[in-house]
């Protein structure tokens, strides 16, 4: 959420941002455009959650003319996903290198809230299946699991990914076994190591990317996590 954004945490300036004493890269949310400024290079948009507003800058691509270019039709009051890094000037913190699409789908607002507070419980708690210690003291104590612990406990596995299908699954499962690498992994390498055809393949990846699990790194055939 904003609200986790505008709170981050940076120990130096060459520093990754810490939320809620997590490193974090790349992060997403899905925000109301509140207005969008077009610029000779880039285009600034103000988001509101409802929990903070935060801007996010979009540089364009200096071979396309700014009339010709899709994503500034995005307009005041509709809902967008935004997946960008954290960057601060002049003591002001935004969101840079940012993709950007229009929300399609009401229930996407709903399913990143969810998001939200599954990925935060897993932070403060362990993924499922992993109780933190002081869970685990808690049972032993004879008192009442919480509902996190109590669902953790079901037959969702080991993995974060598990709620996701399939190929989707396999894709991120198999970037997160890698030695992580700046310029992220070659989309061939890694369809290579997923069972699936090579449309249920291309389908997932652009489903990830759309959610904000992956990302481009060098260019258009290389992804990497979005951590």
């Amino acid at each position: 959420m904003i609200k986790q954004l505008n709170e981050a945490h940076q120990p130096h300036t060459e520093a990754p941002w810490q939320i809620e004493g997590k490193d974090v890269g790349h992060v997403s949310l899905v925000a109301q455009v509140v207005q969008v400024k077009p610029q000779a290079t880039n285009t600034v948009y103000w988001l509101d959650d409802s929990t903070g507003r935060i801007e996010a800058r979009r540089w364009r691509d200096s071979g396309v003319e700014t009339e010709e270019d899709p994503i500034d039709n995005i307009e005041s009051n509709s809902w967008v996903r935004v997946t960008g890094l954290m960057k601060t000037y002049n003591n002001k913190r935004h969101l840079s290198q940012v993709a950007i699409r229009p929300v399609t789908d009401p229930n996407e607002i709903w399913y990143h809230l969810a998001d939200v507070i599954v990925v935060t419980l897993m932070s403060e708690r362990g993924a499922p299946g992993q109780p933190s210690q002081s869970h685990t003291q808690a049972a032993s104590n004879g008192l009442t699991a919480s509902a996190y612990t109590a669902q953790s406990s079901g037959n969702s596995g080991n993995s974060e990914y598990a709620g996701l299908p399939r190929v989707q699954r396999a894709i991120l499962e198999w970037i997160q076994a890698q030695v992580p690498c700046d310029e992220g992994f070659h989309i061939k390498v890694i369809s290579r190591s997923v069972q699936a055809t090579e449309d249920e393949f291309a389908q997932a990846l652009d489903q990830l990317m759309e959610n904000g699990h992956v990302f481009t790194t060098t260019n258009d055939t290389h992804v990497a996590l979005a951590q």
